[in-house]
């Protein structure tokens, strides 16, 4: 899976940096990294959907961060960790500055259409022109159902429907091995609100069985009142 900033840290030639053993990211494990990372974005589709009102710029600074502080443990204490500290805090810089992950997140629901569909220099394409053109569409019913409602409960399944649409693009008008690398930046094992859903509905259950729980114990105290009461009646006490 690629992020914002691990796209950045490779542009930027900074990949040698963060770099640790085979299978590591500093002295981090490659997949358990990833896993945080995902968490952190998950954290901001949640938030999202369960306070819609909330500043969408602020939910975001707040993945950025968590996003940021994830890779920075990983590389504190290496040969480089200081060097790359203060790199990340300037791409980070970079990344608010442009503000296109801003609109990604708050404008299209995070959809990763942009990253799939942006037009490259023309020696460089390795898809037809219809797939540029195309696959950006792909988004605008999601994208409008996001942008009236981001708690909207079909976002489940309509971001689902987008990706599958992107991976037809990719696999009709894209070479093969392009099509492997687009297919990676899509991400189709990670559908943020089927997976924000299932955690706000286990949040509730949660909370509904608490409720009844308390509602359980009350009963039984006014019972046990009620019964020593009673006893207390029938002996004169």
């Amino acid at each position: 899976m690629y992020y914002w900033y691990w796209r950045l840290v490779t542009s930027l030639g900074l990949l040698w940096l963060v770099r640790g053993e085979q299978g590591k990211i500093g002295k981090c494990d490659r997949d358990d990294f990833f896993e945080k990372d995902r968490q952190c974005k998950l954290n901001f589709f949640v938030s999202r959907k369960q306070n819609p009102q909330e500043s969408c710029t602020t939910l975001y600074l707040h993945m950025v961060n968590c996003s940021k502080n994830v890779l920075a443990i990983c590389v504190e204490e290496t040969e480089s960790g200081a060097d790359l500290t203060g790199l990340l805090d300037a791409t980070v810089g970079i990344v608010l500055a442009k503000g296109d992950e801003e609109n990604k997140y708050c404008r299209e629901g995070g959809l990763p259409l942009t990253a799939v569909s942006k037009v490259p220099l023309a020696q460089e394409k390795r898809c037809a022109d219809r797939y540029y053109r195309q696959t950006p569409t792909c988004g605008d019913d999601f994208i409008s159902r996001f942008q009236q409602n981001p708690a909207d409960e079909s976002l489940c399944r309509e971001y689902t429907r987008v990706i599958d649409c992107a991976k037809f693009k990719i696999e009709q008008y894209c070479e093969r091995a392009e099509a492997k690398d687009l297919r990676n930046e899509l991400s189709e094992d990670f559908n943020p609100y089927c997976e924000a859903d299932k955690i706000i509905a286990e949040a509730k259950r949660s909370s509904a069985s608490c409720t009844v729980h308390a509602g359980n114990v009350i009963v039984v105290w006014t019972s046990l009142i009620l019964i020593l009461w009673s006893v207390l009646r029938t002996y004169g006490l």
